[in-house]
């Protein structure tokens, strides 16, 4: 919440992008696997993780643009605002009262409203696209498709969610 305020949407889109991108990383994967077999294969990607992409995160994540002297959207404010809703003003609000509203963990989980965005994104993205994505290879595999057509369909998927995301 930081980071972007007008163009929110558009953020998460970006962010959420990655997970469908990941996807392409399944064709690597399953190359290693077949040079150099499973065990050695996840070893390396461990030793990659830890020694790359763990180091980048830490180096470059911050959280608020005020760290490295910059302004959520990239929006230099004559006047310093008050709050966030101030950086709101003229955007389309649809509860006024609720937006209003100063909450922090604690008062919303007392709402009927995080419930059901938590359990709509648990239940429905989190429970239902993963069992699906977690046994999507096994299954073309049972049905006959060979490696190379399913690490094809499995990097399509990816890439195809990363597009959707991206323009949802």
């Amino acid at each position: 919440p930081h980071w972007f305020v007008k163009r929110r949407g558009m953020a998460f889109g970006i962010f959420i992008s990655g997970s469908g991108a990941s996807f392409l990383v399944v064709a690597l994967v399953q190359y290693f696997i077949a040079e150099l077999g499973w065990r050695l294969s996840f070893v390396l990607l461990g030793v990659f993780i830890g020694l790359v992409a763990v180091p980048l995160i830490v180096m470059l994540s911050r959280h608020k643009p005020q760290d490295m002297d910059l302004f959520p959207d990239g929006i230099h404010p004559v006047q310093k605002p008050k709050t966030t809703r101030d950086w709101m003003k003229g955007s389309v609000v649809v509860d006024k009262e609720w937006a209003e509203t100063n909450r922090n963990l604690k008062k919303a989980i007392q709402t009927r409203r995080f419930w059901l965005m938590f359990f709509t994104s648990f239940c429905i993205f989190g429970l239902l696209k993963n069992m699906v994505v977690v046994h999507q290879a096994a299954l073309m595999r049972d049905a006959g498709l060979s490696r190379d057509l399913i690490i094809l369909i499995v990097a399509s998927l990816g890439i195809v969610m990363a597009v959707g995301n991206l323009s949802g």
